[in-house]
């Protein structure tokens, strides 16, 4: 089974913190995980803070101290809670985020999700910075009591025509970590595909029976996707079998359309709870304009999203080492 083992939960203690912590808790008692607490503030200002005379007075650590009281006061709150650490610093979040999962080795992000304006979108919020940047695998959570999800939704991409090792291997753990969660939360499990025809249009205005050639180029790509998709639903079953997970049945889901459209779509439909699916982490001046299908369904799913990347990714964020 493959278990999370060190978790960071980034938390905001302006923001009802107690609700992240509850759910960070019951995901590191659910994987057996050691668990981080990080709670990131902005640098404060020292000028004009002090008081007269009081030269003692750091603003930085007060402002650190306080906030790991509070976060220590909401972890009391919790019976028998996992290994947990605690940890404040000043910065900016996404940095401060990628330096601590770079440094503790952690094998996943939780945060609650952004809710950004236009210039966030433009110019990269913490969360875009994030999927794109961030070496593990990162849940953006939507608001909600802190509870197991019911439903999950595992979002996979191929091409049948090329297959690329880099894909494959994405899909198989996309396909690891959702079904590991629905053995640990006993929620259902769907698996999507979603495929598109690029060369239908082109089909019809040039063939002399467009309504043949569509007919023929349709059939012909459905079947090229709905093999390779038996393939992944027979290589799962037999994954979860040898996991003993007989109690999983996940249901499969080939559905032609955009993935930009048709992922956010089918995820109401189902009523997920939480959607797993791959990012390839695009950096650079393309990556602040246009986004990928992580980026582009982020803001139209309701639901959670655990977004993870490919094997052998290296964030572009460098941290030096800390003494």
């Amino acid at each position: 089974m493959n278990r999370f083992r060190n978790i960071l939960q980034v938390v905001d203690t302006s923001a009802e913190p107690e609700k992240s912590v509850g759910r960070a808790v019951i995901r590191a008692k659910e994987h057996r995980a050691k668990l981080r607490i990080l709670d990131v503030v902005p640098t404060p200002p020292t000028a004009g803070l002090l008081p007269s005379g009081d030269t003692h007075i750091d603003p930085r650590i007060e402002l650190i101290n306080e906030r790991q009281r509070q976060l220590q006061a909401l972890v009391r709150d919790y019976n028998e809670p996992p290994d947990i650490q605690i940890e404040v610093r000043t910065g900016r979040r996404f940095l401060e985020v990628i330096g601590s999962v770079l440094r503790h080795e952690h094998d996943l992000v939780i945060k609650a999700a952004d809710d950004p304006d236009w210039t966030d979108r433009l110019f990269g919020s913490d969360d875009m910075h994030l999927l794109r940047k961030c070496p593990c695998p990162v849940q953006l959570e939507k608001p909600g009591p802190p509870a197991s999800p019911g439903c999950i939704m595992a979002a996979v991409d191929f091409d049948p025509f090329d297959p690329d090792a880099t894909q494959i291997q994405l899909n198989q753990r996309i396909l690891e970590l959702a079904s590991t969660e629905a053995l640990l939360t006993g929620a259902e499990l769907h698996v999507l595909h979603v495929w598109n025809a690029p060369a239908e249009g082109l089909l019809q205005r040039w063939s002399p029976d467009p309504v043949a050639a569509r007919s023929e180029y349709l059939g012909s790509l459905h079947a090229r996707h709905r093999d390779h998709f038996e393939q992944m639903r027979q290589e799962l079953h037999a994954r979860l079998q040898a996991q003993d997970g007989s109690d999983v049945v996940p249901r499969f889901h080939l559905l032609q359309g955009s993935p930009v459209t048709i992922l956010p779509r089918q995820a109401r439909e189902l009523n997920a709870d939480l959607v797993v699916m791959g990012t390839l982490a695009r950096t650079g001046i393309s990556g602040l304009f246009m986004g990928n299908t992580a980026e582009a369904v982020l803001d139209q799913l309701g639901c959670s999203v655990l977004a993870i990347k490919p094997a052998g990714f290296r964030s572009p964020v460098r941290v030096e080492e800390e003494e």
